[in-house]
């Protein structure tokens, strides 16, 4: 449950990602950002898509790398914070009420100081940003759509398919029963809203991604050249 306290400290936290990030709106080197709900896959299709834009040409001929961006953004955050990634990745998607209940408890036990969930968020943002500026990534997850919404050169997938579906492949794919596998969906779900949440500063709005794909009616192939062809429309490959 949210309280006031919660509620204010995310209203600051909008203040500052509005100001540091929702006001650059410049032209960049091509990019993709990949959000889905829990279940819908991502890692093998992302890898795949990353495969076939690095074999093809861009609007000047040119074949150029393409990289997928995921685990590098904790990595890169957490250098930048001074922590352990592995506080980094607790952290993203902690509830600001949890962070304050862990942290008193941890305070006497860890080496390292918590930061804020706001430091390690905002550390998250920047990183992805950079990324998308760099161009020519396709970033998995974390509120990639979110932050970036504003940027030019770019394409905001979304992956969804019905509840029923996803835990049937969460629970054959972590090899758990249909109700552990409902309420681990369910859990990561409403992580992954409360962090777009976060970076939007409102309720997450559907109309920020470009196109949504039924990962259950969708084959992999399908939903791949679907994205070549938005990417060759919009002159990201030729």
């Amino acid at each position: 449950m949210k309280t006031i306290f919660s509620d204010y400290i995310s209203s600051k936290v909008q203040d500052t990602l509005q100001s540091d990030f929702q006001n650059d709106s410049g032209k960049y080197v091509p990019f993709i950002t990949f959000s889905r709900e829990y279940g819908c896959g991502g890692d093998h299709i992302t890898q795949r898509l990353c495969s076939v834009l690095s074999s093809c040409a861009d609007s000047e001929g040119k074949v150029c790398e393409w990289k997928r961006i995921n685990h590098e953004v904790v990595a890169a955050a957490a250098e930048e914070i001074g922590v352990p990634a592995e506080i980094v990745k607790e952290m993203t998607y902690q509830k600001i009420d949890d962070y304050f209940v862990s942290s008193f408890f941890n305070f006497s036990f860890s080496k390292y100081s918590k930061p804020s969930i706001a430091t390690v968020r905002n550390a998250i943002a920047r990183v992805i940003a950079k990324f998308a500026q760099e161009g020519r990534v396709i970033i998995l997850g974390r509120g990639g759509a979110s932050i970036t919404r504003h940027y030019e050169n770019s394409i905001h997938v979304r992956l969804h398919a019905p509840i029923e579906w996803r835990v049937k492949q969460v629970a054959e794919r972590e090899k758990i029963t249909i109700e552990k596998a409902k309420i681990l969906t369910q859990k990561i779900d409403s992580e992954r809203y409360a962090l777009r949440n976060y970076f939007e500063g409102t309720a997450s709005d559907k109309t920020i991604f470009d196109v949504i794909y039924n990962s259950m009616t969708l084959s992999e192939d399908e939903i791949i050249e679907s994205i070549l062809a938005i990417a060759r429309k919009k002159g990201f490959i030729s």
